[in-house]
């Protein structure tokens, strides 16, 4: 070709396909399968309380070992006064033997109560409960109050 000469036409067509193809190519290797993470888990909770003369033990127990991220908002209350309270309180690697724990510190007489919502990392819930531990003086007067909402599937 000559300064001014136009390529042959051949040459233009298939240097255009040759551009088309490599971009065929390209973009097919931009497209990645979305692959979806399997659900979070929604196992049943079951709630434990154990007073001792200074303190209670709040626990909430998934019956799983399969250990998962829970996001968890509780108030605790002693003798109507929060004494701590958290919204979304993230608790990771959850399991039967590993559960959700508090615990209250208390004297004598001591009324201590928490409310507490649980909701997997899927945004479902899967435990709500209040439970309230009262004592007087004596072990006779010991009681433990627990209402509990079912989960919403």
């Amino acid at each position: 070709m000559t300064a001014g000469s136009r390529p042959a036409a051949g040459v233009t067509i298939g240097l255009v396909v040759s551009l088309l193809l490599m971009l065929l190519l390209a973009a097919s290797g931009c497209t990645v399968p979305q692959v979806q993470p399997p659900p979070a888990p929604t196992p049943e909770f079951r709630s434990e309380s154990v007073g001792y003369d200074d303190r209670v033990v709040f626990r909430f127990i998934p019956d799983t070992s399969q250990p998962a991220t829970y996001f968890v908002t509780y108030d605790i209350t002693r003798n109507g006064n929060t004494v701590t309270s958290e919204v979304q309180a993230v608790y990771e690697g959850v399991v039967r033997s590993g559960p959700i724990e508090f615990t209250v510190e208390r004297g004598p007489g001591d009324a201590v109560e928490i409310a507490i919502t649980v909701v997997n990392a899927d945004g479902v819930e899967v435990h709500m409960s209040r439970i309230a531990v009262r004592s007087g003086v004596g072990a006779e007067n010991f009681t433990v109050e627990s209402t509990r909402e079912m989960r919403r599937d």
